[in-house]
């Protein structure tokens, strides 16, 4: 995950890194709904306590850091057209 922005881990599904977005912090990942709304599921959230893998729904998202998502390219559009700033 640190070598590239996106990994691709079968045909059509990639794994994404992005700076956790400032619609996003302070809100959960079971507030957002977020694989519905997007089709992209949460792997790990990094901040500077370190890198959570299979991060807790219930955790609000901090401040500063990124979030590592898996879907396909399609869901990685919807992911940003909802949630970038």
């Amino acid at each position: 995950l640190k070598r590239s922005d996106v990994q691709m881990i079968a045909e059509g599904l990639d794994i994404f890194k992005f700076k956790i977005p400032r619609t996003l912090i302070g809100k959960t990942i079971a507030e957002l709904n977020m694989r519905e709304a997007t089709g992209c599921t949460v792997l790990a959230v990094s901040s500077v306590d370190g890198m959570q893998i299979n991060p807790n729904p219930s955790e609000p998202f901090p401040a500063e850091g990124e979030i590592v998502v898996i879907g396909s390219a399609e869901a990685e559009k919807v992911f940003l057209a909802k949630y970038s700033t």
